[in-house]
């Protein structure tokens, strides 16, 4: 049964390893951890394959030559005992983590995401370990290849595989574990590490996070929603330091009523337009945001009830005067936005 459980593990691995390659996967967050769970497992899969290769691993070698074999098998066993609890932890972590993986979208939220995905990773690595040093006792049983020297190899490779701590500056955000400024600067590395770097992107993520927080709610499950609530909190706090930055960084000569500002662009509105819900948006942006596919309005968060547009002649022609009272140059076009599937 050990047996048969180690050849499951090496399947479960060699298919983890094909969709880590594979185009299945959407080209973000998912197929970055993805490749750095494969590389964390490679060792693993190559030790496995060798005692399958030897014939050790087989259970039908098992049973048709079960006489002359018990010997080995007497003395390989303890060994493939040692292995069964750690790989069946192995192999359910994996089972974890792909379908989290398959299943990513970049309109999904990308904190909470990265909150799910890496502390399995970690799991993975620690897992990995464990099994290569429950290896070593039993050096004189393995093939030649296998030796403790390229055990230990094998352990450091795993040991010294670099993994991202962004879920860690996350949780620390959440638990108010840091300073004020190191608030800032968590939030920035964050920022930065998950290309959340414009107004559209954040207003993707809490949108998301509304949708999870509806799930959970209506799933009843109480602790969800509070952690939703806390990522929503850091989402808002990281718009609103965009949003300073942002006025700051402002070339207007004077400071932009908020009114004449576009609430994805944060920039002033040269094609000011309605959408269904009365909202009022720059007609390029607001188009984006529809064709990514998502159907809320970013600044109420009401699902459209159509996503026809009506110009906004009388923004159009406040804009127009408060420019030239003040100076201000209005451009003549805008570069078409497209936001969702920007890569880190």
């Amino acid at each position: 049964m050990e047996i048969s459980l180690m050849k499951a593990l090496l399947n479960k691995i060699i298919a983890f390893s094909s969709l880590a390659s594979s185009d299945e996967l959407d080209p973000e967050l998912a197929s970055q951890y993805a490749r750095t769970i494969d590389e964390i497992l490679k060792p693993l899969r190559l030790v496995f394959e060798v005692f399958a290769d030897s014939g050790v691993a087989s259970d039908k070698l098992l049973i048709k030559s079960l006489d002359d074999l018990v010997q080995l098998i007497n003395q390989v066993q303890p060994l493939l005992e040692t292995w069964h609890p750690l790989q069946s932890i192995l192999y359910f972590l994996i089972d974890q983590v792909q379908p989290l993986l398959e299943a990513w979208h970049p309109l999904q939220s990308k904190l909470y995401f990265v909150l799910q995905v890496e502390p399995l990773i970690s799991e993975i690595r620690m897992s990995t370990l464990e099994i290569f040093k429950m290896l070593e006792p039993f050096d004189e049983l393995l093939p030649a290849e296998l030796k403790a020297s390229v055990l230990e190899n094998n352990i450091q490779e795993v040991k010294h595989r670099e993994l991202d701590n962004t879920a860690t500056c996350i949780k620390q955000l959440l638990d108010h574990a840091v300073t004020p400024g190191d608030r800032l600067n968590s939030m920035a590395k964050i920022v930065d590490r998950l290309n959340l770097k414009s107004n559209q992107l954040l207003l993707i993520e809490a949108v998301a996070l509304e949708k999870l927080k509806e799930d959970a709610e209506q799933a009843e499950t109480n602790n969800q929603v509070e952690q939703i609530d806390q990522i929503v909190a850091v989402v808002t706090q990281m718009h609103n330091e965009l949003t300073t930055k942002k006025q700051s960084e402002s070339c207007s000569p004077v400071p932009i009523p908020l009114d004449f500002c576009c609430p994805l662009s944060l920039e002033l509105m040269t094609d000011p337009v309605i959408v269904a819900l009365g909202q009022t948006y720059e007609r390029a942006y607001i188009k984006a945001w529809i064709d990514t596919g998502l159907n809320v309005c970013p600044k109420t968060r009401k699902t459209f009830t159509h996503t026809s547009m009506i110009p906004d002649f009388t923004v159009k022609a406040l804009i127009a005067n408060w420019c030239e009272s003040n100076k201000v140059k209005l451009l003549d076009h805008m570069r078409s936005p497209s936001f969702a599937y920007s890569q880190p």
